[in-house]
């Protein structure tokens, strides 16, 4: 991996399907994580797998294995970079979750009882970083999101928060 301290960061364009109003992308590779330092105005959670490596969220540099979760703010800056998989025979997987502000805030400012998620959507400005007994927690539910359709999706995601 390298250092970010003089990058700039490429802008990401994510793409919202018409049939959804968030994007799930299940990304599995077999070399390796690349270092690509970038940013994007969506929220970004993501959710890592049979890897273990360097993750770069604004300035802050740390290391991740398998089964981290972060959420990262809009237009932050980040990167994760693979070492090794803890699995040879699998992938590295990185199953990425990105919404709007606009989104969120709607959908927490309509639904009291996601009220306490807004504070976690605020708190994302520099990344945020799940304990792992959290990740864990929801680890099933998210890396079972590939295989539902748009609705159950959401629903999913929506029952991440509770």
């Amino acid at each position: 991996c390298v250092s970010v301290s003089a990058m700039q960061p490429i802008f990401e364009k994510v793409t919202v399907p018409g049939d959804a109003s968030w994007t799930l992308l299940n990304r599995r590779l077999d070399d390796a994580i690349p270092f690509e330092w970038h940013y994007h105005p969506e929220f970004e959670l993501t959710l890592t797998l049979n890897s273990r490596g360097q993750r770069h969220v604004g300035d802050h540099l740390g290391q991740y294995d398998d089964g981290d979760l972060v959420l990262v703010g809009p237009n932050l800056p980040h990167t994760w970079c693979s070492r090794e998989r803890i699995d040879p025979a699998r992938p590295h997987i990185a199953l990425v979750m990105w919404f709007s502000p606009d989104w969120a805030a709607r959908l927490v400012g309509s639904l009291a009882e996601l009220r306490p998620v807004g504070r976690i959507l605020d708190e994302a400005g520099r990344g945020l970083a799940f304990s792992a007994g959290a990740a864990a927690a929801v680890r099933p539910a998210i890396e079972a999101m590939p295989d539902l359709d748009p609705a159950g999706r959401l629903l999913r995601l929506i029952s991440l928060s509770g």
